[in-house]
């Protein structure tokens, strides 16, 4: 991508080359580079796969479209959306046009207040429907479906033994949650080892704090709840290991059974440590053994 700075009429402009791979011809799109203006790239199947979407903290600014072998009239954003959907013939626009799309800031457009219910209704309605993930493919669900049985099978069958031999449990509910992330989405970066084992440790910890120290007062294990998923929550954040099963892991030391509390500080080491490493293994196994599929990320 060249990226080329230009002044127009007192306004700063950029202008972004576009090589598209799914048409043939160049996109040139170009945006006031309003401070505090920043332009991102998302994803979506858009005529060249990429939308730029202008991020203000002012009102959107009106988009104008005009093609540049014209230089003719410009023309509304509803001329683009032919150009927009997926599945548009690349003939609908030829080897060598460019398309332009400013964005016009003229002071006496008329500025919009939306009251704080319009925001947040329109928050609500999400961003575009275009970010939405399609569903997988049979081949990937299967082996999403097989990974997981055969890792929470696993640690079924080890926590069975451990309550026999030694009344340790070595299997909490969170780690089906964790189940998820390693073996269906190894991509995601809540899934990587460092979210995995730092996330689950850090959260057990404060779960576990929180049990001793509302131990002698069971009226009160509500707020020994929501403190240890509270500082959980904080600490993840704070040491970038941000595990959402995690959040279950703290719990569980509150309110689970008397194994939970039986174990006591060593639900720290085993179920929580132990288990961790079990999955982050297996999902390596597992993934790596997959051609398209490739974890960790990173450690």
């Amino acid at each position: 991508m060249v990226a080329e700075r230009q002044r127009r009429g007192g306004t700063a402009v950029v202008e972004d080359k576009v090589h598209p791979t799914s048409l043939q011809h160049s996109c040139t799109r170009r945006h006031a580079d309003m401070t505090p203006a920043a332009a991102r790239k998302v994803r979506s199947p858009s005529v060249s796969g990429y939308v730029i979407a202008l991020e203000k903290q002012v009102p959107m600014p009106r988009v104008l479209l005009r093609p540049e072998q014209s230089r003719g009239p410009r023309h509304s954003a509803s001329a683009l959306a032919p150009w927009m959907s997926a599945d548009a013939p690349s003939a609908q626009l030829p080897a060598d046009s460019r398309l332009h799309i400013e964005a016009s800031t003229s002071s006496d457009a008329p500025q919009e207040n939306p009251s704080a219910v319009t925001q947040f209704l329109r928050k609500a309605r999400g961003v575009s429907s275009a970010l939405r993930p399609g569903p997988r493919k049979l081949n990937e669900a299967v082996f999403d479906a097989l990974f997981a049985a055969v890792g929470i099978g696993a640690l079924a069958a080890l926590n069975k033994v451990s309550l026999q031999r030694r009344d340790l449990v070595q299997l909490v509910a969170s780690f089906a949650a964790t189940a998820v992330l390693v073996y269906a989405a190894p991509l995601s970066p809540l899934a990587q080892p460092r979210n995995v084992v730092g996330g689950n440790m850090v959260s057990s910890i404060c779960g576990v704090s929180m049990s001793k120290a509302f131990h002698s007062r069971p009226d009160l294990t509500w707020l020994a709840a929501g403190l240890s998923v509270g500082l959980a929550v904080f600490f993840m954040g704070v040491f970038g290991v941000t595990h959402p099963p995690a959040g279950a892991t703290a719990l569980i030391a509150v309110i689970g059974d008397e194994a939970v509390k039986h174990a006591g500080w060593l639900y720290i080491i085993q179920p929580v440590l132990t288990a961790s490493l079990f999955m982050v293994i297996t999902a390596m196994l597992f993934n790596n053994a997959l051609q398209k599929r490739s974890y960790p990320q990173y450690w």
